[in-house]
């Protein structure tokens, strides 16, 4: 029953049950299902990309050799990036080249953060390079899961009429939309853009 409301809903008229609904007036119904599986999509992000642990309290002790007096040692560097920073649905298999973007620039801003770290002692200026890394990061999570929801969004229209004027299945008018999209060479070449990710590095 689940899996006939299923296609109902969401499947071509032709398969559906309802005989009022069908364009051939029968009803298709699920005789045996040999194997299912359930698929989910879910889409999280973490609050924030970089944090330090807490770090000691010292009385006016010097963190090392050569760097100034301090009040406080500052604790360990911990980054997210890739799976452990954000989730989203596979749709466009985006999610391999997100995270492969945040290593290659992670190496990046760990080299300006040793640069930075050897030339600054003050911690609070040498973190900036890895905070803005984490924003810039952050940001583009965020635009790729807006992506694969707009590509699961167009995946999954249903199959019902657009309206009682325009007597037309929506997925009938999607397909059209992408077969004619499809047949201009700037709007291939936008997709391939966009599901390449270059445009969101």
């Amino acid at each position: 029953e689940y899996l006939q409301s299923l296609i109902d809903r969401f499947g071509p008229t032709i398969l559906s049950s309802d005989a009022s609904v069908n364009p051939n007036s029968t009803s298709v119904r699920i005789k045996n299902v040999i194997w299912s599986t359930r698929f989910r999509t879910h889409s999280a992000i973490a609050d924030r990309f970089f944090t330090r642990l807490g770090g000691d309290e010292l009385e006016d002790a010097a963190v090392a050799p050569g760097v100034p007096f301090t009040t406080s040692r500052h604790g360990g560097i911990i980054l997210l990036i890739g799976d452990a920073a954000h989730i989203h649905s596979p749709a466009g298999g985006q999610g391999m080249n997100l995270g492969i973007r945040d290593a290659v620039f992670l190496g990046e801003a760990i080299s300006k953060h040793i640069n930075a770290s050897a030339s600054q002692p003050s911690t609070a200026d040498t973190d900036n390079v890895l905070r803005e890394f984490a924003e810039v990061r952050h940001e583009r999570a965020l635009e790729v899961i807006a992506f694969t929801k707009t590509l699961l969004a167009v995946a999954g229209t249903q199959d019902k009429k657009v309206s009682w004027m325009l007597p037309i299945s929506a997925t009938t008018v999607r397909d059209w939309m992408m077969w004619l999209g499809g047949k201009f060479g700037f709007m291939q070449a936008r997709m391939a853009w966009a599901m390449s990710g270059l445009g969101r590095r």
